[in-house]
């Protein structure tokens, strides 16, 4: 077997039964429905570990870290969900041989899991090209199944979900021989550090994959890489990630690096990317019964409440920031609209906004219950709405808003002209937004949207940092 492309064992043989628990003889639909209730809530044992030592510290990583694992205490106190992104099901086995129906059956524990737990529904099933719509149950899954002799009378799997953060951070390119040299594989991970930002949910875990029969191999592997599934790689360059992210101020957690066989003519290189909610858990089957790799259920050490700068968004903002710097920690009070990427296209034809008044325009999707209740909030990326934001802008509207990640240059270069300001939340801190920083909610407009209709809301010390300040924001 070559270097770094053997699936780690540990999922199918020698595993360690202290770490895993046994559930018995259930069928695939069973486990997969257990999984997904269980990584909606609860982190891999390696994430926890991570955060709690990086959140010994004052810098905005380790107060990002330290709000990280308030969020996990508050979801398995509450049962809400880790983030309000509940993302893509995802599920790969391996094995021998499978049932006709075990894709099915996979399919059919996923959608149940997503609506007995009240997950979000972010998967949108198209109609025509232009015409789509979420699906009840978050429905379809990702199914893989797969034939390998590796687990002689064993299945092994992994169930995961995967946010749309971390997923748009997935990029192949097509290099060449030139490409496998010190200096050239150094500078392209600097560079897609450098281009990382905060988008995807801070602290990461990296996975580079260099070579791969084909693009689709060396995607693939990278996938399962993000997923853990590989023990070990090429260990200088996975050293080299870690010390280049400390050098730009880049907050990543673990790296591994893979190098494949590759056709002479060609070096397909994917690069992929973890968000600080990694929700995956890893099953072996061995006849009849389930083992499922135990997952943490707390209690969590090192985190204390997120300290920051007070600020009224219901009052004049300008004694408020005048003190502060771009990067101060901020505690966010106030009414705001929530509104994200649909209400945004529907802003755009409307020719009164007069209902969105001078208030805060808060980028987020809620996860909600039957009833309506907000179980988890948090924000979703800033750049995505800058296009239809600088039509705003224009109008006098959105002058100050909140999300996550860096703004595009010709967005910022706007509000910076018109005096805006723009704080930043922490992704990954959804259950505890909504628990601890939500006091009301009600949908304003377009509740056809579902998740992406416009709310009036009003929160209490929602964590923050004072991304983009002007001089002119003084006066707002």
């Amino acid at each position: 077997m070559e270097k770094g492309f053997c699936l780690d064992e540990r999922l199918a043989e020698g595993f360690d039964e202290s770490q895993w628990d046994n559930l018995g003889p259930i069928g695939l639909e069973q486990m997969a429905r257990k999984a997904f209730e269980a990584i909606a809530s609860h982190l891999p044992l390696r994430q926890v570990k991570a955060f709690e030592a990086l959140a010994q510290g004052s810098l905005r990583p380790a107060q990002e870290a330290r709000l990280l694992l308030a969020n996990a205490a508050c979801s398995l106190a509450t049962g809400a969900p880790l983030c309000q992104d509940t993302g893509v099901a995802g599920v790969f086995g391996f094995a021998s041989s499978f049932e006709p129906d075990s894709t099915e059956q996979a399919l059919r524990g996923a959608r149940s899991a997503y609506e007995a737990r009240s997950l979000r529904n972010s998967v949108n099933i198209p109609f025509s090209m232009t015409e789509e719509k979420a699906w009840p149950g978050n429905y379809p899954a990702q199914v893989c199944l797969q034939f390998s002799s590796a687990f002689p009378g064993k299945r092994a799997f992994v169930f995961f979900a995967k946010g749309g953060g971390s997923q748009n951070k997935t990029q192949l390119f097509q290099k060449t021989a030139a490409f496998l040299n010190e200096e050239a594989i150094k500078a392209f991970i600097d560079q897609r550090l450098g281009e990382l930002g905060t988008s995807a949910c801070p602290p990461y875990r990296i996975s580079l994959v260099v070579g791969g029969l084909s693009p689709e191999q060396t995607l693939m592997v990278a996938k399962l890489a993000s997923l853990g599934l590989y023990e070990q790689g090429e260990g200088d360059y996975e050293s080299y990630i870690m010390q280049s992210a400390r050098r730009q101020g880049i907050s990543v957690i673990g790296a591994t690096v893979l190098r494949l066989c590759r056709h002479g003519a060609s070096c397909p290189v994917a690069f992929a990317v973890t968000c600080n909610c990694d929700r995956t858990v890893k099953a072996v089957q061995i006849g009849r019964d389930f083992w499922m790799e135990r997952l943490s259920s707390g209690p969590f050490s090192g985190y204390a409440d997120f300290a920051g700068a007070k600020i009224d968004l219901d009052r004049g903002l300008g004694q408020q920031v005048e003190g502060l710097e771009e990067g101060s920690a901020v505690l966010l009070s106030g009414e705001v609209i929530i509104a994200r990427d649909k209400a945004h296209i529907r802003f755009s034809k409307e020719e009164d906004l007069s209902f969105l008044g001078s208030r805060p325009i808060f980028y987020a999707g809620p996860c909600t219950s039957p009833d309506g209740v907000i179980t988890s909030i948090g924000p979703t990326t800033a750049s995505r709405m800058d296009e239809k934001g600088l039509e705003l802008i224009e109008r006098g509207c959105g002058l100050v808003t909140i999300a996550k990640g860096q703004r595009t240059e010709e967005y910022e270069k706007s509000l910076r002209s018109h005096g805006g300001l723009y704080f930043e939340v922490p992704g990954g801190a959804a259950a505890y937004i909504a628990s601890n920083c939500l006091q009301s909610s009600s949908i304003l407009r377009y509740p056809e949207l579902g998740m992406e209709a416009v709310r009036l809301a009003r929160f209490k010390d929602l964590p923050a940092f004072l991304a983009i300040k002007t001089a002119e924001g003084a006066k707002l």
